[in-house]
């Protein structure tokens, strides 16, 4: 083959033939191969059907064809002499000679090497076992960069820590990673992640590798596996953060602020039920639950948990105050909202006093929902978008509607036409008709709030009088 088809730079292949030996290269006479992957037990071939096939040597590879995954439809092995012609031919043509080929993607090896925890091997692990995922802040699309929230939950005692990425990269998220071991009050033992690509990597693995973190995964495709963390992402992140886009520099300082804040409220303050046995009889399941505690609690609790840890624990409690934190997680939440719904105003707002959010609290119900970012988005009003064909007689005819007020559109119109011949086309009546529905609610609620409010004042004036 010439050098400049040797060097040519090759594009991935969509077929791919799994060997239990890497075999010669099979290549084509007029081209070069568009994928050759060295790594064992793996080998892309891509090509034109019909074009000759032949066998090139001096690769560093070795072995035969003898073991490729070709099998004739009903489980008959292929002959030997027949692996190289069948090799040869395109997928259309050995399903008319009644062969398939196992398509075998390469996949990661690192992926490999990370072995499989399930939802019930856990057990009764000691703390610093954590499970971890992302949440994804991109809003209604998933276009562009934007910031996501890094989880972590303990299994023993429901510890949990948040911290936002700016970007879904790999080196991002170890960094990110050893400043969440910082505030984590026991020492991180086991890493335990979903089969994502920013977790399943020689990045992450080689991190747990260096210190000394049991790196594990759930199965493909099993949220119940890391059913504690994805618990999480809706009891804490998604009901704290809401549904909106997240993204920038500035969206990703706010979201930090606001978990440094909600930290200290969820794993100090707020219990959450930890399930205790399940048992199955006949068609029901039973549950039985510890009773409800706070992370915080179940740290103290825990038998295995260092005496240091515990006096730690209990002199940052002791500094805490819940009403405190809720009125910062509450002001970060409103900046949050600022950033997602306007994200061209600048400037941080002021949290109200204690004294001022403790007063709120009394009315908070009468506005509904109390977190700013579970409110959703107020609509911009649309706005008239062409000139007002009626701008200059829309005075003139709401004389004429209070002075009739039982006239129809139509007859607006045609009076309003014999007053300008040729001026207003029959066209503008639906124009006309929008104009007037809105004359007749704010005659409607005249007609009958207006009426009420008349009596209120003759009440008081009543009641005034006879004090007097």
């Amino acid at each position: 083959m010439a050098g400049t088809e040797q060097d040519a730079t090759p594009t991935p292949c969509r077929t791919a033939v799994d060997l239990a030996e890497c075999g010669n290269i099979i290549d084509h006479a007029k081209w070069t191969p568009r994928w050759v992957n060295t790594r064992p037990c793996r080998l892309w071939v891509g090509g034109y059907a019909g074009e000759p096939v032949r066998s090139h040597a001096g690769r560093g590879l070795s072995g035969g064809l003898g073991q490729c995954r070709l099998q004739r439809r009903g489980g008959a092995p292929v002959e030997a002499s027949d692996h190289v012609r069948y090799v040869g031919l395109s997928r259309q043509q050995m399903s008319h000679q009644g062969m398939c080929v196992e398509v075998v993607p390469w996949g990661d090896p690192g992926r490999r090497s990370v072995p499989v925890r399930t939802f019930s091997d856990w057990g009764d692990p000691a703390p610093g076992f954590i499970e971890a995922d992302l949440v994804a802040h991109c809003g209604p699309s998933a276009k562009g960069s934007f910031v996501q929230t890094l989880t972590l939950t303990d299994i023993a005692t429901g510890w949990t820590e948040c911290a936002p990425l700016l970007v879904r990269e790999q080196n991002v998220l170890t960094e990110v990673l050893s400043e969440l071991r910082k505030l984590l009050p026991f020492p991180l033992l086991g890493f335990d992640t979903d089969n994502d690509s920013v977790f399943m990597n020689e990045t992450v693995r080689d991190y747990c590798n260096s210190a000394g973190i049991e790196f594990t995964r759930c199965r493909p495709y099993r949220k119940n596996d890391q059913a504690w963390v994805e618990q999480k992402n809706g009891a804490v992140v998604r009901r704290v953060v809401g549904y909106r886009r997240f993204e920038g520099l500035e969206a990703t300082t706010a979201l930090a602020r606001l978990y440094a804040t909600l930290r200290l409220f969820v794993n100090f303050f707020q219990p959450s039920f930890k399930l205790a046995a399940k048992s199955r009889e006949g068609s029901k399941v039973r549950k039985r639950y510890h009773p409800p505690a706070t992370p915080y609690q179940r740290l103290l609790a825990d038998p295995r948990t260092p005496e240091e840890t515990k006096r730690q624990v209990q002199a940052r409690f002791a500094k805490l105050d819940p009403v405190r934190l809720l009125r910062d997680v509450r002001a970060a939440q409103q900046r949050l909202v600022e950033i997602a719904d306007a994200p061209d105003v600048a400037g941080a707002i002021e949290p109200p006093t204690l004294e001022q959010f403790i007063a709120g609290l009394r009315i908070a119900w009468r506005e509904g929902e109390a977190q700013p970012t579970a409110r959703a988005k107020q609509k911009v009003r649309r706005l008239r978008r062409r000139p007002d064909p009626l701008a200059a007689v829309t005075e003139q005819l709401k004389i004429w509607f209070e002075a009739e007020p039982w006239r129809t559109s139509r007859e607006l119109l045609e009076r309003l036409q014999a007053a300008h011949p040729g001026a207003y086309p029959d066209g503008q009546l639906r124009t006309l008709q929008r104009r007037v529905k809105v004359w007749r609610r704010e005659a409607a609620q005249a007609m009958v709030f207006g009426a009420v409010a008349a009596a209120d004042v003759a009440e008081g004036l009543a009641a005034n009088g006879s004090a007097d």
